[in-house]
């Protein structure tokens, strides 16, 4: 199985734009084998996407606090 995974992160209009690209290629899975393989094929990319997504609000939450507590701006501008 060939997984590809491209994140790209854009800040602007006073925001971050955040792109997540998964790209999965394989092949068929065996009759003798789908029964085990076949539910985690079906879940893996979304428990994926969904872990990435929250561990990057997890972080921006994080440098949101640090930025309140510090007195600073999230505008980039330290």
């Amino acid at each position: 199985m060939l997984f590809r995974s491209i994140q790209r992160l854009e800040e602007r209009d006073g925001g971050v734009y955040i792109e997540l690209e998964t790209i999965v290629l394989s092949r068929g899975i065996p009759h003798g084998f789908r029964w085990l393989i076949k539910p985690l094929v079906d879940e893996l990319p979304r428990k994926l996407m969904l872990d990435t997504l929250n561990d990057t609000r997890t972080a921006v939450l994080h440098e949101a606090q640090l930025s309140t507590s510090q007195g600073l701006a999230l505008t980039g501008s330290r």
